[in-house]
């Protein structure tokens, strides 16, 4: 008879090989992928902790516990560096992970029945859920949707005595949440009509104060606030308010680095408040990665207009042809003039400035001060605003109507209330010191010179100067030219040194007897290189201010 032992291993592998392969096709469970998922989490593998928290909801779908272990995640690798972001959200921005975060909230909310009096029982797993429904509370304030924030903590504060008991101090944390959002549902109430009314009736600084203040009441930036708060600041088209704006768009880029009209839109703003440089580098961004970019393609073109042109009156400038640079930075103004006139890209006053007040260059230019503040009434008039007061106000000190210009600057400034812009501060200070100095000793009166002359000037007025008043050559008028020869040389040591001068141009005391010096560069700070020695607000090329 054949034996059948040496077959029995054989047959017993044959008799598990049905268990074996039951067990391989069995998935595994939720709650299997989850403790992988934290496991994977813990060690900072994103990408897994990802993949494995959505199988595990793919596993089962009605697992509250799963939708609040992937908020923590999502909440956590909200914190990452973009670089370290697993590949599936690296291209998401923060509100949109904040929505995906709320979404998982909201499902263990509704799973789990969270928002069910009757599952809190007065346990340790009451702090849990009522933690659940609290973080959802704070991610909706955040985008800005404070009635449904305000139920999440009606409910909460609504919870049994024994529930309470147990969440010990969050009571008031959750009552002092109420004030605060139905102040955010007034702010956003109110931002909401002034958004939607007619452009005629539409305060566009109103409307950059309410979003301001629901910024800084919510602590967080809501890209549709931050964009509301964008096109408010260039229909409002100041200075002040293109920077405000150049702020924003610069979050706006780092979140969304994909959508190149917000690199058109900064660059416009550089653009239109003369900052040329900074306006090529978004436009020359923006082209990078569409050469065929309609609006950064068109706002390139008219900048390399206008920098030609400064940079051929900065040539003419250094050559000392100033009349004829003038001219091309009339030419520039008639390029600017034509963007004033469309939609969102209103010119400054400030660019206008640079364009008038050149003319303040006495000598140089060949106007005399008496015109340039005539031209600047005219700016005033055709473009209301501080950047244009502050240019009037440069233009009557250098006519020497010193108590005009801080007249000038205090009645505008008064409009502003507790919120006086800072080159309204700084022009008044300047006029103040430049007031004090006109009855005192005016160094740069004495040389003849402007307030923004090149050390070249000062260097050749005071030569020119002190030949004319050297006493040998006044015998018949020598007390008046000792007099002047001193104060002469007092000027020229005081003007012809870059740190002194600097200091007389503050106000502060530069002789060692209590005299305070003169009143700022009235007429031009910054200025062109070699050229102007002036110009109110600054054109930048190449990194030069112009």
């Amino acid at each position: 008879m054949l034996s059948l032992m040496p077959l029995l291993p054989l047959l017993n592998l044959l008799l598990l090989l049905p268990s074996v392969f039951s067990q391989s096709s069995t998935p595994p469970s939720a709650s299997s992928l989850r403790r992988d998922a934290d496991l994977a989490l813990a060690s900072s593998d994103y990408s897994s902790a990802l993949s494995l928290y959505n199988s595990a909801l793919a596993s089962d779908p009605g697992d509250p516990v799963t939708y609040s272990k992937r908020y923590k995640f999502y909440n956590r690798v909200s914190r990452l560096p973009k670089e370290r972001l697993p590949v599936e959200l690296k291209g998401l921005s923060q509100e949109e992970l904040t929505d995906l975060m709320v979404g998982d909230l909201s499902g263990a909310i509704e799973k789990g029945e969270y928002l069910n009096k009757g599952t809190y029982q007065g346990t340790k797993k009451d702090k849990e859920k009522a933690s659940i429904v609290e973080a959802r509370a704070e991610l909706l304030s955040k985008q800005v949707k404070c009635s449904n924030a305000i139920k999440d903590y009606q409910f909460l504060l609504s919870l049994p005595p024994a529930s309470m008991e147990i969440l010990g101090s969050a009571r008031t944390t959750w009552s002092d949440s109420l004030p605060r959002l139905h102040k955010c549902i007034d702010l956003s109430n109110t931002l909401t009509s002034l958004v939607t009314a007619v452009p005629a009736k539409r305060d566009d600084r109103r409307i950059i104060d309410l979003v301001t203040q629901l910024l800084e009441l919510l602590k967080s930036s809501p890209q549709s606030l931050v964009r509301e708060r964008v096109s408010a600041s260039f229909r409002v088209g100041t200075v002040d308010a293109y920077y405000s704006a150049i702020a924003d768009l610069g979050h706006l880029i780092k979140s969304f680095p994909s959508e190149l009209d917000l690199l058109e839109l900064r660059g416009t703003a550089y653009f239109n408040i003369g900052e040329l440089s900074g306006a090529q580098s978004h436009f020359t961004a923006c082209l990078k990665t569409d050469a065929e970019h309609k609006g950064c393609k068109k706002e390139h073109k008219a900048l390399k207009t206008v920098k030609k042109k400064v940079g051929r009156a900065d040539e003419r400038g250094e050559k000392g042809e100033h009349k004829e640079a003038v001219e091309y930075l009339m030419d520039v103004k008639k390029v600017l003039e034509e963007r004033s006139q469309l939609p969102g890209k209103s010119m400054p006053a400030a660019v206008l400035a640079d364009l008038y007040l050149i003319k303040l260059v006495k000598e140089l230019s060949g106007f005399k001060p008496s015109e340039a503040v005539a031209l600047g009434r005219e700016m005033v008039a055709s473009h209301d605003g501080p950047e244009s007061l502050v240019a009037l106000a440069e233009a009557l000190i250098a006519d020497e109507q010193h108590q005009e210009a801080v007249n000038v600057l205090r009645a505008e400034m008064n409009k502003f209330g507790n919120e006086v812009p800072q080159m309204l501060k700084e022009a008044m200070q300047k006029a103040e010191v430049a007031l004090k100095q006109s009855k005192e000793k005016d160094y740069y009166k004495i040389l003849g010179v402007a307030r923004g002359a090149a050390k070249s000037e000062i260097k050749k007025a005071y030569k020119k100067m002190a030949l004319q008043w050297h006493p040998d050559k006044n015998a018949d008028n020598a007390e008046k030219a000792e007099k002047m020869f001193m104060d002469i040389a007092e000027a020229y040591e005081i003007l012809g040194d870059d740190e002194m001068r600097a200091k007389y141009d503050r106000g502060e005391d530069v002789t060692g007897n209590g005299q305070q010096g003169g009143g700022g560069r009235h007429g031009f700070p910054g200025g062109f290189p070699g050229g102007f020695p002036g110009g109110g607000q600054h054109f930048r090329q190449g990194g030069q201010q112009f």
